[in-house]
């Protein structure tokens, strides 16, 4: 029996205090046309309540609601309330569910974040994914892994560290969002959220996106990630971050996969590819004096070295990889007869017009075995294949030939054609010669099939009518008495002649452009070969024209 005058203990159990939930302000981007009534009902049916909400930028302010307003979020930060802990970044084109705030901070106090996005679904579908998180590749070109109007069927609900997380909907540490001074308000959205979390990151920041958070998103706020917009703040965002020595190796690399990306495209009639890089470099060029301004504040609390940034960057290139599948996938449909599609293709290996062609190369390619084992012939005019490819190419820029007494007539233009190839095959005679011929039979038989498809011939016949061109006697005969050249057009003049004559299928300006950038490239290679012979395709095209 316990004495009056003895103190009594208190429970340890029932004098436990649970700290106080974090203070969380709301701070929406108003966007322009877009009413933001849906996204102010939608925070206040919140389960986790919020300390105050805050309408950013320039759109029109809801006259029922008494909300506060502020011109820009770095305005916002700069005046915080300092007993505000985390401030929820939204856009005001978005209806987030009920329990989407709530699982921000459960999973941000969980794992120690710093910032925390949420899962993206497409307003007015049927929980289409808009992106759970995404990553980059070095040059920062976006990779979400999403298949265009994939459902969310819960498959990518893990909590998880992600490059970056898009400016749609973001739960960050008051603390941290003052110091990086907000978004970059020169940015559209995706990039602008890029710039966020690898800022963030190299701060020390840990960045996770948080599935069980959904936000449904009308998609008004953004252009199509392919915008020239979108590029020239994804580099912007790249300038900021790097240190100067990943950038001395990152830019040559990002203008030459620009240029690559851009003349590949030409081939799908896409025109408007090289325009939106030349668009996207020219901004950042104009816009350098600021993107050196924001680096300086980043240097000051930047704590992670560029190799935080690369372990959750993709490898290689994106732009190509797409690039290269798209063209992978348009060599197989040469040889589609049925239109079954690619997969279809790839299991029926004894297509006939895949073995038609199969057995056209190597008919082609044993006729003119002398050629591989025996170098070009000594006799009349060839296009050489010497040690200096380099000179060569000198050569042809002097715009004269220099070869005798200083000839005033300047040199074949085939002579760069091949000086390129040589080089591209580090300067070996052989092996560039090897390689052009063999590719250049290919190409003939290829071109071949695709012109006689269109006139009516299906199958493997097509191949046939390319293997009689390929390894006709005429043919033989000119290669064996100089006219190696002669390989090189007749490869050439199939393909000059489909595209002069163009598809019957495809309509728009699109479709017409990408008609007339492929009888530019091949009528324009061929031009290098026998320049005699650009006339050929305007006639045939002329007469089937008429």
């Amino acid at each position: 029996m316990t004495s009056v005058s003895t103190p009594v203990e208190p429970d340890p159990a029932t004098n436990e205090t649970l700290p106080p939930a974090p203070k969380v302000l709301v701070a929406v981007s108003l966007i322009e046309g877009v009413d933001a009534t849906p996204v102010l009902d939608a925070l206040e049916s919140q389960v986790y309540e919020v300390s105050d909400i805050v309408l950013v930028g320039d759109g029109a302010i809801p006259t029922d609601r008494d909300v506060r307003s502020s011109s820009s979020l770095a305005e916002l930060l700069s005046f915080v309330d300092p007993e505000i802990d985390l401030v929820w970044l939204l856009h005001g084109d978005t209806r987030p569910r009920r329990d989407a705030l709530a699982a921000l901070v459960s999973e941000m106090e969980r794992h120690d974040a710093s910032v925390v996005g949420s899962k993206l679904l497409i307003e007015g579908t049927d929980d289409a994914l808009e992106g759970v998180g995404a990553a980059t590749d070095v040059f920062g070109e976006f990779y979400s892994g999403l298949d265009e109007g994939e459902v969310d069927l819960e498959q990518y609900d893990v909590v998880r560290d992600v490059g970056f997380v898009a400016s749609v909907s973001i739960l960050v540490r008051r603390d941290l969002a003052k110091g990086l001074g907000g978004f970059d308000e020169r940015l559209p959205p995706v990039a602008a959220g890029l710039d966020f979390s690898q800022r963030a990151r190299l701060a020390g920041g840990r960045v996770m996106v948080v599935p069980s958070s959904e936000v449904f998103h009308l998609g008004a706020c953004q252009q199509s990630e392919r915008g020239w917009r979108e590029e020239a703040g994804r580099i912007r965002s790249m300038l900021v971050s790097y240190r100067p020595v990943t950038l001395i190796w990152m830019v040559p690399l990002a203008l030459l996969v620009a240029v690559i990306d851009g003349l590949g495209s030409l081939i799908f009639g896409r025109w408007r590819s090289g325009g939106r890089h030349t668009a996207a470099w020219a901004w950042n060029i104009a816009n350098l004096p600021t993107t050196l301004l924001r680096r300086r504040p980043l240097n000051r609390i930047r704590q992670e070295d560029d190799e935080e940034l690369f372990r959750y960057q993709v490898q290689g290139s994106v732009a190509l990889r797409d690039l290269g599948a798209e063209i992978s996938d348009s060599v197989l449909d040469i040889f589609d007869d049925t239109g079954t599609g690619i997969a279809g293709r790839v299991r029926s290996w004894w297509n006939p017009a895949l073995t038609g062609m199969f057995l056209a190369v190597l008919i082609s390619v044993f006729g003119m075995w002398s050629i591989f084992l025996g170098g070009l012939p000594l006799s009349g005019w060839s296009a050489p294949f010497t040690d200096g490819a380099l000179d060569q190419l000198s050569r042809v820029a002097g715009g004269w030939n220099r070869a005798g007494l200083g000839a005033g007539e300047p040199l074949h233009p085939l002579v760069g054609l091949v000086s390129w190839g040589q080089a591209a095959m580090f300067g070996n005679p052989d092996l560039a010669r090897i390689l052009i011929t063999t590719l250049s039979l290919i190409a003939g038989i290829a071109g071949t099939g695709r012109l006689a498809r269109r006139i009516g011939i299906s199958g493997s016949q097509r191949y046939v009518v390319g293997l009689l061109t390929m390894a006709s006697p005429s043919l033989v005969a000119a290669t064996s008495v100089g006219r190696w050249q002669a390989i090189l057009a007749a490869a050439a003049m199939p393909w000059a002649i489909a595209a002069a004559v163009g598809e019957k299928q495809g309509r728009g300006a699109s479709a017409a452009l990408g008609r007339w950038a492929e009888a530019i490239v091949a009528v324009g290679v061929l031009s290098l070969i026998v320049p005699a012979a650009v006339v050929i395709p305007f006639v045939v095209a002329l007469v089937v024209k008429i």
